[in-house]
């Protein structure tokens, strides 16, 4: 009997590969547009993601595939900042966070605007020569009774159900520079995978 190899089958790069040849206007779940930026980096880190919200609203739902590789992912500070004064949005709650992506519910200042969401944020600390990179850790700055109100809608995030609010729409994953882009080589694969059984008369190339 020949035995059966299984290898990872190349459609995720056939749909990124499709998101990018349309512009990334009709992306599928998972795959987005990479551009850089231009931003202080001090507190705010190398990577965010722009989101624009059409429509006042107390609470907008934005859903980001970043797809990341670091390990702990729940444990590294999540900054969202209005791009109309660059100031920090206070009310934000983070309703789930992944390696692959992140949902996070926040109060939108100005509307319509766009938003950056900073999401490795970190500062420098030892000598110039010989700095020690330490990310930022969660802090909660959302209003309580704000942050309780959406306490319902972050647990339907959590179990996958609709979230029954405005949500955000992604223009793109930014890095600070090329030299930080985290595309293409870096993007971690999504939970869903698609295998193909090969006998072992048939190698791979």
């Amino acid at each position: 009997m020949n035995r059966i190899l299984f290898g990872t089958t190349g459609a995720l790069l056939l749909l990124a590969a499709a998101a990018a040849a349309a512009g990334g206007a009709d992306a599928p779940e998972g795959v987005a547009q990479y551009t850089t930026g231009d931003w202080p980096v001090a507190g705010l880190g190398n990577a965010r993601v722009r989101v624009t919200v059409s429509g006042k609203a107390e609470v907008v739902w934005a859903h980001v595939p970043w797809r990341r590789r670091d390990r702990h992912p729940e444990n590294k500070a999540v900054i969202v900042v209005d791009a109309a004064t660059g100031k920090r949005v206070a009310n934000v709650v983070t309703a789930r966070v992944s390696r692959e992506s992140g949902d996070l519910l926040f109060q939108p200042v100005t509307v319509p605007g766009e938003y950056w969401i900073y999401y490795l944020p970190f500062r420098t600390a030892g000598e110039w020569y010989f700095p020690s990179t330490l990310y930022l850790e969660p802090t909660n700055t959302a209003d309580a009774a704000w942050a309780s109100g959406c306490a319902a809608v972050a647990e339907r995030i959590r179990e996958g159900k609709p979230a029954r609010v405005g949500q955000a729409q992604q223009l793109d994953l930014q890095a600070i520079d090329e030299f930080h882009r985290f595309d293409p080589m870096e993007i971690t694969a999504t939970a869903l995978f698609c295998f193909f059984p090969r006998t072992a008369a048939i190698p791979s190339a």
